[in-house]
């Protein structure tokens, strides 16, 4: 399942060579214009919202049975969002089941979704913006620069980070080693990248996705389940819900639970 890699592998190479370098770049514009994200985008971002807004916030296959969420606007609004919550037992349960075929999946699977995550929150920068408006109380420019392209450079960097790491040894070597008139010592070795354990991302308040991202997407590519503890406040269409990197989890094959979002 590369397509997503080879896809994004443009944005994820000319991301490795700006960390190397040190230099800026980011192919995610954070000015809120109709020239760049659509002349009907600012529009269709607050319609995407308002739709959101008294209802659940759905995520089937979420482990556990309740829900949670009384969010008020700081403008004013109740949002009256409910979101699925489940207990840390079940949250770990679920996370171990996810464990297996996220720890299977190749690198190129694994960062190629988080790269294709990463676009589809691009497109919903405007979602983004006005969601963490009204769940954070910053202006709209604010809210869209750190609720949207800012969080997505932040996931994009941490991604482009993890992915040069992975693939800075070879995973498999002949190893030899001359024994004078006898024969040599050959070795045939292979490494294999393993996952740290299930992740915990503590969402905060004031900039939800933005400092939740780091540690999301990465722990992802690094084959890592993880279980995002949003904080009340948290944008409902938030990456840290497990919304969109669940979703695009199910076009390539893999569990949706690779991302479980729990409220306590």
């Amino acid at each position: 399942m590369s397509d997503y890699f080879d896809c994004h592998r443009p944005t994820l190479m000319s991301a490795v060579t700006a960390l190397a370098c040190r230099e800026y770049w980011t192919p995610y514009p954070e000015v809120p214009s109709g020239k760049i994200y659509g002349e009907s985008a600012k529009a269709e971002g607050e319609a995407a919202f308002a739709a959101l807004m008294g209802r659940d916030f759905d995520l089937p296959g979420h482990p556990g049975q309740a829900w949670a969420g009384a969010e008020v606007s700081p403008f004013g609004p109740a949002l009256s969002i409910r979101y699925p919550a489940a207990t840390p037992d079940e949250l770990i349960a679920a996370a171990k089941v996810a464990a297996p075929a996220l720890a299977a999946a190749s690198v190129e699977t694994r960062v190629g979704l988080c790269l294709e995550a990463l676009a589809r929150l691009n497109r919903q920068s405007f979602l983004m913006g006005n969601a963490t408006m009204q769940t954070t109380g910053q202006a709209f420019a604010m809210a869209f620069q750190a609720g949207g392209p800012h969080a997505q450079d932040r996931g994009l960097e941490a991604v482009a980070a993890a992915y040069a790491e992975m693939i800075r040894f070879a995973p498999r070597a002949r190893w030899e080693k001359p024994q004078g008139k006898a024969a040599p010592i050959v070795l045939d070795k292979v490494w294999t990248l393993r996952p740290a354990g299930i992740a915990l991302t503590i969402g905060c308040n004031t900039f939800p996705t933005r400092n939740s991202s780091p540690p999301l997407f990465p722990q992802q590519a690094h084959r890592q389940s993880v279980n995002p503890k949003p904080p009340p406040q948290c944008p409902p269409a938030a990456g840290p819900h497990g919304a969109h990197p669940a979703r695009s989890a199910d076009r390539v094959g893999a569990s949706r639970r690779c991302c479980v979002a729990g409220r306590g």
